[in-house]
């Protein structure tokens, strides 16, 4: 019985080493996305109010061919969208690109790691 404690306990542990943490951030990310998703979408297509964040990762900021209300600040920006970029956009939108109309920010670090985790998942 012990013995066999020991084996259910060490593949526990070894199931739980083999899958990324990231995986985890992900979930986590898609559920904290909900506060996101009265402006954005994740299927492709874009809101009135946002574009959509399906493939962001590695697109040129005011690149959404169907989001037309982009501000001039973040199409002169020459930001190309990388998991450190929306990080710093995110935790402060206005000190990351001034004159930008997003105005809502993520000061929760955990939190907005978890949400770029999940955006990098959207291809």
């Amino acid at each position: 019985m012990k013995t066999m404690r020991a084996i259910t306990a060490a593949l526990t542990l070894g199931a739980c080493w083999t899958f990324p943490a990231q995986a985890q951030t992900a979930q986590e990310g898609r559920a904290a996305f909900v506060a996101c998703s009265g402006c954005h979408s994740v299927d492709g297509s874009a809101k009135p109010t946002g574009p959509t964040l399906r493939g962001i990762v590695g697109r040129k900021a005011a690149a959404d061919p169907g989001f037309k209300r982009y501000s001039p600040a973040l199409r002169a920006s020459r930001i190309t969208w990388t998991a450190q970029e929306l990080d710093a956009y995110l935790k402060a939108p206005a000190a990351r690109v001034k004159g930008t109309t997003k105005i809502i920010g993520i000061p929760d670090e955990k939190r907005r790691k978890a949400i770029v985790a999940y955006l990098r998942t959207l291809k």
